[in-house]
């Protein structure tokens, strides 16, 4: 599901937030607004409104596999 989610940024005025860290393992909505909210008013004024702020953690690009060991690139 998360995986979809990422791909489809590719689409123009799409933004992802992630809360997986913020939210209770029952249910999907988190009773924590605040940063929630915070979340995603990164990304619209990062975004939308030029703003030079941090709005996202990294996102998986790839992996390759060198003399044993996994090496992951973020975007």
């Amino acid at each position: 599901m998360r995986d979809a989610q990422r791909k489809n940024l590719k689409v123009t005025n799409t933004g992802m937030a992630i809360t997986m860290d913020i939210i209770s393992p029952t249910t999907i909505h988190s009773s924590n607004k605040q940063d929630v909210g915070d979340r995603l008013a990164r990304l619209v004024l990062a975004n939308d409104y030029n703003k030079d702020i941090l709005a996202s953690g990294p996102l998986y690009k790839s992996y390759n596999v060198k003399k044993g060991k996994v090496v992951i690139d973020f975007i």
